[in-house]
């Protein structure tokens, strides 16, 4: 089995989900009060929520054909 195999059959978006999960529920409560996290946090939840679309688009472009790259 070749690197690349062993990556892809690694379930990393579940790892960092509940990494990011523990972690930030972790700093959330410890920074509750500070404007600037639940700012930083917010701007997060946008850049991820754009990406995670983006990726759906890609994925789907692909498995019609019509992707041009």
């Amino acid at each position: 089995m070749t690197l690349r195999e062993r990556l892809d059959a690694f379930p990393t978006q579940l790892v960092l989900t509940v990494l990011w999960a523990t972690v930030g529920t972790a700093l959330s409560i410890h920074w509750s009060n500070s404007i600037l996290w639940v700012s930083l946090i917010s701007i997060y939840a946008i850049v991820v929520s754009h990406w995670t679309a983006h990726l759906a688009w890609k994925g789907k472009r692909i498995a019609q054909g019509d992707d041009d790259s």
